[in-house]
């Protein structure tokens, strides 16, 4: 699991103290991370049964 991804989906200016923004945080890092380790993948049907989700595209499976 990777967490903090749902910080790519927030306003920049939401968090003053962190330079965590668009471009420059965890979600970003997932998918060229995948590309690289196809053994593993997003795991969708995880967030689509939860209703409140802190780590959207952030739920991986090992495929392998």
């Amino acid at each position: 699991m990777v967490f903090e991804t749902l910080i790519e989906n927030m306003p920049d200016d939401i968090f003053t103290d962190r330079p965590r923004s668009d471009g420059n945080n965890p979600k970003i890092a997932v998918h060229p991370y995948l590309k690289t380790h196809s053994e593993f993948e997003i795991d969708k049907s995880i967030q689509h049964k939860l209703s409140i989700i802190f780590a959207p595209d952030g739920y991986l499976k090992r495929t392998v």
